[in-house]
Order: C-alpha cells, then sequence, then structure tokens
C-alpha cells in the first residue's frame, strides 16, 4: 500500500514542481544544463567526427600507444555522453542541483539556514560519490541479472522492463538524496529511507528519464524539475507521516 502511495506523491510532487519553479522565479537555474548541454553536443559531436575520420591502420609508429589511449578516451566519452548522459548530467551539475534543492527546502519549509560553504562542499562531495556509487551498484545487478537470464530463461522477457526500473530508481535514489543528505541522514540511512519509499523514487526516476527523450530540452528540463519535485516529495511524505502518527482525538464523552 505504502509502494503505491509514493507512487501518487511522486506524480504530484513532479506536476507541482514546474508551477513552484516559475511561481518561486526559480527558472533561471535552466541556464546551466542549458549551457552544459550546448558544450555536450558540441563536445560529443566533435570526438564522434574524429573517430570516424580515424583508421587505426594509419597511425604513425611513433607515439603509437599514446594515439591509440587518446582515441580510446574519445569513443568512451562518446558512449558516456550518448548512453549515460543522465549519470553525467547528474554529477556535472551536482553543485547547481544541491543549491537548488537547499533554496527550494528553505521556500518550502519558511526556515532560514545560515549558508555554509564547508557544508555545501560537504554535500557535493558526497552527492558524486553517490552518483558514482550508483552507477557502479547499477551495473553489478545488470551484470547478475544478465547472468540470471542465461540460467533461467523465462527471465530475458523481462530484461527490458527490469533494467528500466532499476534505472528509474537510481535516478531518484541521487536526486532525492540531497534533501535526506541536508536532513543529516548518513549514507546508510538514506539509503534505508528511500528502499522504504522506493515507490517514489520510482516516479522521480521514470519521470526524471523519460523527459531525455524530449530532444535537446529534456537534458535542460529534467535535472531541474527532478530535484524540485524530489525535494517537494520529501517534504509532502514527512507531511503524511505526521498525520499518520498523531493520533485522532478522544470522543466526546457526556457526564451529565
Amino acid at each position: 500500500m505504502q509502494f503505491f502511495k509514493d507512487i501518487k506523491t511522486g506524480f504530484v510532487a513532479y506536476f507541482r514542481s514546474i508551477e513552484f519553479i516559475f511561481k518561486k522565479n526559480l527558472w533561471f537555474y535552466f541556464i546551466f544544463p542549458g549551457v552544459f548541454s550546448l558544450v555536450l553536443l558540441w563536445l560529443g559531436g566533435e570526438a564522434e567526427w574524429q573517430l570516424r575520420e580515424v583508421n587505426i591502420k594509419d597511425l604513425p609508429e611513433k607515439d603509437y600507444e599514446l594515439d591509440l589511449l587518446i582515441i580510446g578516451l574519445k569513443a568512451v566519452f562518446v558512449f558516456v555522453s550518448n548512453r549515460m548522459n543522465r549519470y553525467l548530467v547528474l554529477i556535472i551539475l551536482t553543485p547547481v542541483l544541491a543549491l537548488l534543492s537547499a533554496q527550494s527546502e528553505k521556500i518550502i519549509s519558511g526556515h532560514t539556514n545560515k549558508f555554509s560553504l564547508r557544508q555545501y562542499i560537504t554535500d557535493i562531495n558526497r552527492s558524486v560519490q553517490l552518483s558514482v556509487r550508483n552507477i557502479m551498484l547499477q551495473m553489478v545487478i545488470m551484470g547478475f541479472w544478465f547472468f540470471l537470464a542465461l540460467v533461467i530463461p523465462p527471465l530475458r522477457d523481462y530484461t527490458f522492463y527490469f533494467l528500466f526500473v532499476l534505472g528509474f530508481y537510481f535516478y531518484g535514489f541521487s536526486l532525492i538524496d540531497y534533501t535526506n543528505e541536508r536532513k543529516k541522514l548518513n549514507v546508510e540511512d538514506s539509503i534505508k529511507y528511500i528502499r522504504r519509499h522506493s515507490g517514489f523514487a520510482i516516479t522521480i526516476g521514470a519521470i526524471f528519464s523519460s523527459l531525455f527523450f524530449i530532444p535537446y530540452a529534456g537534458i535542460i528540463i529534467a535535472p531541474i524539475t527532478g530535484v524540485v519535485a524530489a525535494t517537494i516529495g520529501v517534504d509532502l511524505i514527512e507531511k503524511q507521516n505526521k498525520k499518520e502518527e498523531t493520533p485522532p482525538p478522544l470522543p466526546h464523552v457526556d457526564v451529565t
């Protein structure tokens, strides 16, 4: 039951995030992923064009290993920019997303917290480490699933759906953890929290990931709306939990 309630919370939070961003004058944050997308598009296109022009047989013997290493790095960059651009966005834009998440929470709660550069750097470091951790863990789980699919052939029919949901969960994880960090949850407690609200994480990650299919605009919209939606959603979950924990009023008994 909690899983489906959290899915609903994820959708509500995402739709509210769009209005929230423009109503609270946070729209200028779209500039940062906009600039990043232009740079990524240019660098990725340039690297891909250079790779197409390369003929390994024509490489000079002098500095052959170095040239081969450079070609390999370009190939990795093209792969990452095309196939793992969601994680690349989350990692590169971490300083912006951490700041936006904190500002969104300040608007929602009305509390003004003193800015700490040391804490801000700590938040950035944790977010980057978690994103890298999520990439590695996702790869391990994918490898394990492919192994199971070889042993249990019927699982192959579900591979496409499993990999999508797995990615959604980890994208949502990265977006939600910005708020968990400010709430003083350590990494282990944050993992437990997100597992407990996996429906929320999957929904946030699913919409975030789906927006990337919008040509050019998706990479600009997704990270900003995603982190704001995650911040709003955590606030909604907390309010819902407090409401459920509040005992109902005692019935009135007429003693007259």
